[in-house]
């Protein structure tokens, strides 16, 4: 693992320290950002209040954002760290690249 970056490595050790998620475990670990957006919004519908809905939207919205743009950095590292070690010594994947 000598050819990657530090970056790289932080994010293959992050990702060979856990176990494989599934789908259940997935919606656990995004629900801390759901749920209580989604119980705003429906109180916020309840009350006939505007700026509840509007609120609770915007909380998902930059939750969303940030979800989008953390797996899109993480999968890139990830993708350049694997190539990598896939290349390995020789300098080829094999894959016609």
């Amino acid at each position: 693992m000598e050819q990657l970056t530090s970056e790289e490595q932080s994010t293959i050790r992050r990702y060979l320290a856990r176990p494989p998620r599934g789908r259940l475990d997935y919606f656990s670990g995004f629900a801390i950002y759901l749920v209580p957006s989604f119980l705003f919004a429906i109180y916020g519908i309840w009350k006939s209040d505007f700026v509840a809905v509007a609120l609770a939207y915007l909380v998902l919205l930059i939750a969303i954002v940030y979800i989008i743009g953390y797996q899109t950095r993480s999968s890139g590292l990830f993708y350049s760290a694997i190539k990598k070690l896939a290349e390995g010594p020789g300098g080829s994947t094999g894959d016609g690249d």
